[in-house]
């Protein structure tokens, strides 16, 4: 019964924080996202596996509560996905900016094709 409720708790700690929009424009407002969504899902990970070693008996309340962790489930994995999907584009705009400053500190750096001769006849 308390592992139930354990679980619902951190689940909907979870749903909670994973529900607000995901905004961030500095990468230390990215970063504590990121690692409190990551502590909240260790943490659930832990009750789910406590779970189910100890296999506790479903009672009524027990199966409401079960019902509402899968509905948030669903809605957590969902806005995961979309997150990660706005990370993966932050993480190529950051890398955008880092090649394009390479270029602007050192635009001779690259290697050119200008001013080469390319003997045809082979040596």
């Amino acid at each position: 019964m308390q592992l139930f409720h354990e679980l619902y708790s951190v689940t909907k700690k979870l749903h909670d924080y994973v529900v607000m929009p995901f905004d961030k424009e500095s990468e230390e407002e990215s970063e504590a996202y990121i690692t409190s969504v990551e502590e909240l899902l260790a943490q659930r990970q832990r009750l789910i596996e406590q779970f189910q070693q100890e296999k506790p008996v479903v009672t009524e309340n027990n199966q409401q509560l079960a019902e509402e962790i899968v509905e948030m489930n669903t809605v957590i994995s969902k806005r995961l996905q979309a997150n990660k999907v706005l990370l993966g584009n932050e993480l190529k705009k950051v890398k955008l900016k880092k090649t394009q400053g390479k270029k602007y500190d050192n635009p001779y750096g690259g290697t050119t094709v200008e001013g080469v001769f390319f003997d045809k006849r082979g040596l």
